[in-house]
């Protein structure tokens, strides 16, 4: 938020937002050098067919559709948070500092949900961080009667985007024809967050048009909250009675 807030005072939001994207480009581009293609592993029944459909796989379908409805409901509050506290009368510094606030948050949860989900089994903990997430998102009418109670949610957001995202590339080790192929777990990885980034993208668009609609954002948090409950029913939904073979697997 420091460096956005440095950015848009010297270029506007127009040159801050391509600033920001110059810096996250060159940032991948320098990682992305340092990448190298892993060594070829032989298609035997320990590491599976790395070219088999993944598509074939009930468990990498219904993460898909997980993701998918997760996306659609945890990167709303993100997007228009600051403006959320700009509505409410508060300065555009104090708006702007509960991104900060919510970095904290999303900062200090990562590594404690990670653990708890060795511990206790990451659907289990996943599901129980998006019905935290979406009880927030629901109890914002509440939360914004105040500074405090927008520092408290955005808090709360951020621990739930942190904590969301750091096991939804581990959900995919659960799934055991994928766990059995680094090839495979790699491709797994990529799908499944594609659809988290479809998600991610029209659920702030969704909830800014509630705002239009209404003059709230009360509405456009209650849909992320129930986008977040659905993702929770697809993730324990149960699989097919058979499940697909994967090839070589």
């Amino acid at each position: 938020p420091y460096l956005w807030s440095a950015l848009r005072r010297a270029g506007g939001w127009r040159g801050g937002l391509a600033g920001l994207g110059a810096i996250v480009f060159c940032l991948l581009a320098s990682a992305a050098a340092q990448l190298a293609p892993p060594p070829a592993a032989p298609k035997d029944a320990a590491a599976g067919d790395a070219g088999a459909p993944l598509s074939r796989l009930p468990g990498i379908r219904r993460l898909c559709r997980t993701t998918f409805f997760f996306g659609w409901g945890f990167w709303t509050p993100a997007v228009h948070l600051v403006r959320l506290g700009l509505d409410r009368g508060h300065s555009r510094s104090r708006s702007e500092a509960l991104l900060t606030i919510l970095g904290v948050g999303a900062l200090t949860t990562r590594v404690p949900v990670g653990s708890l989900g060795d511990r206790f089994g990451r659907k289990l903990v996943f599901s129980l961080a998006c019905g935290v997430y979406a009880a927030t998102q629901a109890a914002v009418a509440l939360f914004q009667e105040s500074y405090a109670g927008l520092a408290v949610f955005s808090f709360l957001v951020g621990s739930s985007i942190g904590s969301l995202l750091s096991l939804v590339p581990t959900l995919v080790m659960d799934v055991p024809e994928v766990a059995r192929c680094p090839d495979a777990l790699a491709r797994a990885s990529g799908l499944v967050c594609c659809f988290l980034g479809v998600g991610g993208l029209a659920g702030p668009v969704v909830a800014g048009a509630l705002f239009d609609e209404y003059g709230s954002y009360v509405p456009g948090f209650g849909f992320g909250a129930a986008m977040l409950l659905g993702c929770v029913a697809a993730l324990n939904a149960p699989d097919p009675p058979k499940e697909v073979a994967f090839a070589g697997a």
